[in-house]
């Protein structure tokens, strides 16, 4: 997870987010599968996801996350924000658009097929229903209104997801949950599972986004003088060409 008003914090969004934030947010979401494969296999358990998905409760709840007060309850994270349905509008308007919104690693989603944005999102928000610890949600074999759920290593192999990617997707789960009204020490609550997912996800150890789409943004060009405009026949007007900004 990494967020809005730790987005004024840079040092938290690296530290924080990268082992603290997110836990079982940030990753979910490839693990409801960034590929294309829509069949592989899996089958039933149980969810409360937003929109669809095996024992869904449609997610009709407000964008936002809620008071901070415990609710009574049993005292989960889910009641505290307002219940199953409330967490699933959450992810779908805050921490998806988030997400599918940063031209860093936008690309990894908006290249799937209807199909598949509706099954990522479905499957991320039962994994963060179950993160939030609301009642009778589980991710391991659950399935979305799609396909099955898959687990993060299968879901991840082979699409050469590099830390760089990570630590965005982290960034914008964070942002999407803060925006939402989450606090901080609850984002940061879910982090532990994090340190056991990371290395079903990355495969590329560099810190380049694999799928970038941001326009470039280099310097500006020098403006040099090229020749000097000639006064006599064989002057020429010289157009210096300064240097090119990447």
């Amino acid at each position: 997870m990494s967020l809005h008003s730790f987005r004024g914090s840079r040092s938290i969004e690296r530290v924080a987010a990268r082992y603290l934030v997110l836990g079982a947010l940030s990753v979910p979401l490839a693990l409801a599968g960034c590929s294309d494969d829509e069949s592989s296999g899996g089958s039933g358990g149980s969810g409360a996801a937003g929109s669809g998905g095996t024992g869904a409760t449609g997610g009709s709840g407000g964008s936002s996350a809620g008071g901070s007060g415990g609710s009574g309850g049993d005292g989960s994270l889910c009641e505290k924000y307002g219940g199953a349905n409330n967490v699933a509008s959450v992810v779908k308007d805050n921490v998806f658009p988030a997400i599918a919104g940063d031209c860093r690693i936008s690309a990894w989603f908006t290249s799937l097929t209807d199909n598949m944005q509706t099954h990522v999102l479905e499957c991320l928000t039962i994994q963060t229903q179950e993160v939030f610890g609301c009642a009778g949600v589980t991710y391991a074999g659950s399935s979305s209104s799609v396909a099955p759920c898959r687990s993060m290593s299968e879901a991840h192999a082979n699409l050469g997801i590099s830390d760089a990617d990570f630590d965005a997707l982290i960034e914008d789960v964070a942002a999407g949950l803060t925006e939402a009204g989450v606090e901080a020490a609850d984002i940061q609550a879910a982090a532990p599972v994090l340190l056991g997912l990371k290395s079903d996800i990355v495969e590329d150890t560099s810190g380049t986004n694999t799928k970038a789409t941001c326009p470039a943004s280099g310097g500006t060009g020098g403006t040099g003088t090229g020749g000097s405009a000639g006064t006599g026949s064989g002057g020429t007007a010289g157009a210096g060409t300064g240097g090119t900004g990447n």
